[in-house]
């Protein structure tokens, strides 16, 4: 038998096996299936990303860096009026309505379509108008006047491109969206890389708008596919009968937005002004934000997968819903722990990829990390709170986070550059965490709370001792304090669910080897 047939019939006996562990039409099927495929998604955009980040500073320098960032935390702000909501209003209704009521649901497709091509167009023409005001008065940089004007392209084509992905999500075509990103994210870096190198921040500028334009394209091919398969095609003759839609989910969900981006910009904005390093501070903050979305990839990825499973639970069954949550909850915790404390182990060699301009940020890239985990821990609740559309308490969520953040980091965090941001993020994060969980402590699942809190203060004291170590001892502690970190989890802190499932899956592959074993000795 050649080498390819036996790899083949290895991997039809792995998926016979894990059948059984994972029935099909099960929430721990369908919730593994999406996730498998969106991190393939996501490991290419993160990995790719990255290393893409890292040639661009070295070329940039942090200065003109903080510069490219404070350019796409401008489009972001504005972006918020750009999407409103709209993706989010997506992931909710396409997955309740596709079989219950699938004439709703094209009319919904249709309306969400008409809102954003005019959102998007809104929000550029805003952009054009607003640039000198922004350059010259906000971010004190007169220079990137035209720079802002040229980046309000990306504004239209990047809200129907996520709107695009919101509905492939409602769809559940995790293999689609995963294609998509794959390409995009190899095509983006490839650009990006080749602007950077031709011209400097023109050339960055040029790439941003070239790669979203392609990233909108594909994800319409591929959403175009997706209506084929399923026989349901937007539907804009009577899209307006559906705009309670707009009225009771997108509206909150667009204030949450227009909460969130301008604190984002404010706290940014406030860094790049704080003095004559602003913006090269603001630079250095950049380049450890490319870890966080690293250590995120997969807990973002997985919710991605939850958000249509739980809106099409919470309907018609509420154990099973209460599942997913504590389930999404568990495996999370599981990952992104033991991720960020080895990350923040080896935190100098990995600012030291960036340069000498970079080397000296650990202590920030610890901070950064410590934001994301906690981010990390409290993203189930939210996301629940998404798929049991209380979108209003979403916004009254985020406007007590936003308020923390902006006044962290005006009395504190201006002072202490780039490590003073990430900390005020930090404390944002916590306080955001401890509202939340608090409020909806009686509706989480049985245990959720105390193994939350529990993990939570395994996290900080972890990468609080990491913090404060020689960068030589760092990285030796970190690794077994990431291993015993696992284990913790594994035995006192997940759900009981997924630890028998993992259990389950780890005896069924471990059986196949040792089956392998006996048969290659014989």
């Amino acid at each position: 038998m050649s080498l390819f047939a036996t790899a083949k019939c290895r991997i039809v006996d792995v998926r016979q096996r894990l059948r059984g562990t994972l029935p099909n039409g099960s929430v721990r099927a369908r919730l593994v299936s999406g996730t498998l495929w969106s991190i393939v998604a996501a490991l290419a955009g993160s990995g790719i990303g990255a290393i893409a980040s890292i040639i661009t500073a070295r070329f940039l320098g942090r200065t003109i860096l903080g510069e490219l960032t404070m350019l796409r935390v401008t489009a972001t702000l504005f972006d918020a009026i750009a999407v409103m909501g709209l993706a989010l209003t997506a992931n909710k209704y396409v997955p309740e309505l596709r079989r219950h009521d699938p004439a709703a649901c094209s009319r919904v497709i249709g309306l969400l379509f008409m809102a954003v091509v005019a959102s998007g167009l809104t929000a550029g023409v805003i952009m054009v108008v607003a640039a000198p005001l922004i350059a010259e008065q906000f971010i004190n940089a007169p220079n990137l006047t035209d720079y802002v004007r040229f980046a309000s392209i990306v504004l239209p084509l990047q809200a129907i491109n996520v709107v695009q992905t919101g509905v492939l999500v409602g769809f559940e075509a995790f293999a689609r969206v995963s294609r998509v990103a794959v390409i995009t994210s190899v095509i983006a870096a490839i650009l990006g890389v080749i602007g950077v190198v031709a011209a400097g921040l023109p050339g960055a500028v040029a790439a941003w708008v070239i790669s979203t334009a392609i990233t909108c394209l594909l994800s319409r091919v591929a959403l175009r596919n997706e209506y084929r398969l399923h026989n349901l095609w937007p539907q804009y003759r009577n899209a307006w009968r559906e705009y309670r839609v707009l009225v009771a989910f997108s509206l909150p969900t667009t204030l949450a937005g227009l909460i969130y981006t301008p604190a984002v910009w404010i706290v940014n904005a406030l860094l790049a002004r704080s003095g004559p390093s602003g913006y090269g501070e603001l630079g250095i903050y950049n380049a450890c934000a490319q870890w966080q979305n690293l250590l995120r990839f997969i807990p973002a990825q997985l919710l991605a997968a939850a958000i249509p499973i739980m809106c099409s639970l919470q309907r018609d069954d509420a154990v099973r819903f209460a599942k997913s949550v504590d389930v999404s909850h568990s495996v999370i915790s599981m990952i992104a722990v033991p991720a960020a404390i080895l990350m923040a182990g080896a935190a100098g060699p990995m600012m030291a990829l960036y340069g000498t301009d970079f080397s000296h940020a650990q202590v920030v890239l610890i901070a950064v990390l410590g934001a994301a985990a906690v981010m990390d821990l409290g993203a189930s609740a939210s996301t629940a709170i998404v798929a049991l559309g209380r979108a209003w308490l979403g916004t009254l969520v985020n406007g007590f986070w936003a308020i923390i953040l902006i006044l962290t980091m005006f009395l504190w965090g201006r002072h202490y550059g780039a490590a003073g941001l990430a900390g005020s993020f930090l404390v944002a994060y916590l306080a955001l965490w401890v509202g939340l969980f608090t409020y909806l402590r009686r509706s989480l699942p049985p245990g959720m709370f105390s193994r939350t809190v529990c993990g939570l203060a395994l996290l900080l004291s972890s990468l609080a001792m990491l913090a404060v170590l020689p960068q030589a001892l760092r990285l030796a502690v970190a690794m077994p304090l990431s291993a015993l970190s696992l284990g913790i989890f594994y035995k006192r802190l997940i759900s009981a669910d997924v630890r028998g499932g993992v259990t389950e899956v780890v005896a069924r592959v471990t059986q196949l080897w040792r089956r392998e074993v006996r048969h290659r000795a014989f």
